[in-house]
């Protein structure tokens, strides 16, 4: 009996997991019809079919969620191996992949890695600023910057500081538009918010409860893009203090109004901590953090 290519479980598992071939190409980074064609090889292998076929995606068939479980289970064992073999590397050197929301990302870390650079010239930093919650378990990144406390047994997480919000708005839309001299009077102006990816996080709630019936002027999940529309004179948006206090055209609006600054963690997986690259870089982080006193400030110190 011919054996399967061990490479197509990984195309199974991500169709399986995405639940369409358009959707298992993204995730790994190949094309639609090489994914199908993986599949197809895979089911002609095996003898049996393992997913249906719909104008919506693809869904496992009963032989497909039998197997699922099993490579599942594959999967696990093969990022383990690669975590216990990463665990060995003792070397100031490598690739060190950074997971971080796109405001402290881009407008905190960032300008300050030129001092990792100088340190461990030999360290390459990938920087993924994005608002969605990478698996560090599945290894999509090595640390991760998050605004909440992780639960899974196997990450290790260390406090390194809080997050501060506010409310902003251009000059120009102030002069213009109604009275903003209270909390109260919030609603009477278009918001900028966070969008469906994000309203359960408490400076959403915070922002839609503040502005019962606010006309909504914009909605992204971008703290930049929001930033950009407050400037530009749409309305009223809440940003983390590190953006909006930087962010040129903006202006503070009812100063000490905002919700409860959100914690920032790091986040590591178990396996990986004590990894030589990745340790300097967790301890470059939380040094940097410490030096703006657990707060990430109103303007930032150059690199």
């Amino acid at each position: 009996m011919t054996q399967p290519d061990w490479d197509d479980y990984r195309y199974f598992l991500a169709t399986a997991q995405t639940g369409s071939l358009s959707g298992a190409a993204r995730e790994l980074r190949t094309n639609q019809p090489t994914v199908g064609r993986r599949i197809a090889a895979l089911e002609d292998v095996l003898g049996v079919r393992l997913f249906h076929r719909h104008a919506r995606g693809m869904s496992l068939t009963e032989a497909g969620a039998r197997m699922l479980q099993s490579v599942q289970t594959m999967d696990e064992a093969a990022m383990a191996a690669s975590r216990a073999v990463t665990g060995e590397d003792s070397s100031l050197a490598g690739t060190v992949r950074i997971s971080a929301p796109e405001s402290v990302g881009g407008l905190f870390l960032a300008p300050r890695l030129g001092r990792l650079a100088r340190r461990y010239p030999a360290i390459e930093v990938v920087l993924q600023l994005t608002s969605a919650t990478v698996d560090l378990l599945r290894n999509e990144a090595d640390i991760a910057v998050r605004l909440f406390r992780p639960t899974a047994a196997d990450l290790v997480a260390r406090r390194i500081g809080l997050i501060p919000f506010a409310l902003y708005a251009s000059p120009r839309y102030l002069t213009e538009a109604p009275s903003l001299a209270e909390l109260s009077e919030l609603a009477a102006h278009p918001q900028i918010s966070q969008g469906d990816e994000l309203a359960h996080t408490p400076e959403a709630i915070w922002q839609a409860e503040h502005a019962p019936g606010a006309r909504s002027a914009m909605r992204s999940a971008s703290a930049f893009a929001r930033a950009g529309a407050a400037a530009a004179g749409l309305g009223i948006a809440l940003l983390p203090r590190c953006v909006g206090d930087l962010w040129p055209g903006l202006q503070r609006v009812l100063p000490g109004e905002g919700p409860p600054p959100r914690e920032a963690w790091l986040v590591v997986h178990k396996d990986l901590r004590y990894v030589a690259r990745i340790r300097v870089v967790l301890d470059f982080l939380a040094e940097i953090f410490e030096e703006t006193r657990a707060d990430v400030p109103a303007s930032l110190p150059t690199a």
